[in-house]
């Protein structure tokens, strides 16, 4: 059966707000929907899409969120690790310059000792030199003397001041002579090694301290090592000095210089030596040039000094005491005859002291035929002195005696016309004109 289509009229006629029409094989089938139908179907499409929409929305939404949340968690992740890359690289840095630090006070330690083992021995060098111008009859005010080993920071720091291990920050070892092992019984340090600073720093020390105790080492020890530079050049100007004026008082005698040629290396022999200490740099070849030269002003001023003092050249009465009869020829005072006359006269009271006019030893003190009270005195070198007519001796013969010793007194004994000194000097025996050896120690202000 087949249903027909409702006309015009009856959908007119009809209540339905909606119809549908459903043609199916069967034929053309009408559905009417109600209002409230028609809503509630509307509504629940609506609901539908709105609950599709919202959740697509808070799944996307959810999404994007978690990005971000893991976005900034990966941020901070990076951040920490730069920090502690940068705290890693801060401790490296420290730790390095610590060690650089540690390098360098050890080094600088290291340096300060060997500096003092130099110091003490230029200045055993320095005190040798000043002993040595002594026997030369140099004299240097203000020589330094050699000061006792001082194994501390080149002495400048006290034990007071010690530095401990723990304020070095490291250990250096045993057998190097660091301040942990200043003993207590401490001898006194080196001229111009001063503690001024030192003295006002308080304990304890820390590393930042140490700098400073550095510096005050180091700058006490280039100052005695200019004093000692300084000492050792007064010793040399003064022996160079002195080794020109007995050059020039030997040549004023007019003695000729081969007859000292064998004694000169004697004079000049000396035993020198001591451990090898290799000295480098400016400071030490100035100190060893001129350690040279003051061995050899002293060598030679001390052989010369020998010789000089061998040499009559002293007056054997002071200065005031008038020359009555020259060397050579002259009338005789007992036959008025011309005759040849081998001294000086020096014109003076009974008992007035006779001095040695050198070092030598007495070879004769006797009465001798004209010569009356005689001493004679050998002063090597073929060199001889005579003080006759003398009223009594002060010495026996086989004395060794100095320049200035009395050696008797004056008076008239023998071939004598009154008081007075019958001076003689003789070389190889041979009388020669004594004025000669007098002129040239009053030259060189020799009393």
């Amino acid at each position: 059966m087949t249903q027909r289509l409702p006309t015009a009229r009856a959908f007119a006629n009809s209540t339905a707000k909606m119809s549908i029409i459903y043609r199916g094989k069967s034929g053309p089938k009408m559905f009417e929907v109600s209002p409230g139908a028609a809503g509630a179907v509307v509504g629940g499409a609506a609901l539908i899409a709105t609950v599709a929409l919202g959740a697509s929305l808070y799944v996307f939404s959810k999404d994007s969120l978690m990005r971000t949340v893991l976005n900034g968690q990966a941020q901070m992740q990076y951040a920490y690790e730069d920090r502690i890359s940068q705290l890693r690289a801060h401790i490296d840095r420290v730790a390095g310059r610590q060690l650089i630090d540690q390098d360098t006070v050890e080094t600088r330690l290291q340096a300060l000792i060997s500096r003092q083992m130099q110091l003490e021995n230029r200045q055993a060098l320095v005190a040798r030199m000043s002993e040595d111008a002594a026997r030369a009859g140099i004299r240097i005010s203000g020589a330094t003397k050699a000061a006792q080993p001082d194994m501390t920071l080149t002495g400048s720091v006290a034990p007071s001041r010690a530095l401990p291990a723990s304020a070095t920050g490291f250990i250096s070892p045993q057998a190097k002579p660091t301040p942990d092992g200043v003993s207590s019984k401490r001898p006194e340090p080196l001229d111009g090694l001063k503690t001024d600073r030192l003295s006002q720093l308080s304990l304890p020390i820390t590393r930042h301290v140490i700098p400073l105790l550095l510096d005050d080492a180091e700058s006490a020890a280039k100052v005695a090592a200019a004093r000692q530079m300084d000492t050792l050049k007064a010793i040399e100007m003064k022996a160079q000095v002195s080794a020109r004026t007995y050059r020039t008082m030997l040549d004023q005698t007019g003695l000729n210089k081969a007859r000292f040629a064998k004694a000169m290396p004697k004079a000049l022999a000396g035993g020198i030596g001591g451990p090898l200490v290799p000295m480098t740099g400016t400071e030490a070849q100035v100190f060893e040039k001129s350690l040279a030269a003051t061995q050899t002003y002293l060598r030679e001023s001390e052989g010369l000094s020998r010789i000089v003092n061998a040499l009559p050249i002293r007056r054997p009465l002071p200065k005031g005491f008038e020359t009555s009869s020259t060397f050579g020829g002259r009338l005789d005072p007992f036959t008025r005859g011309l005759a040849m006359h081998s001294g000086l006269d020096f014109r003076a009271s009974t008992g007035t002291p006779i001095k040695a006019t050198a070092d030598g030893k007495v070879v004769q003190a006797d009465w001798v035929g004209g010569y009356g009270r005689l001493v004679e005195i050998d002063h090597g070198f073929g060199l001889t002195t005579r003080y006759a007519h003398m009223s009594g001796f002060a010495v026996n013969e086989g004395d060794t005696i100095k320049k200035g010793a009395v050696v008797g007194y004056v008076g008239s004994t023998g071939r004598s016309t009154g008081p007075h000194l019958h001076y003689e000097v003789r070389i190889d025996e041979e009388a020669v004109d004594p004025i000669n050896f007098v002129r040239a120690g009053e030259k060189a202000s020799i009393e």
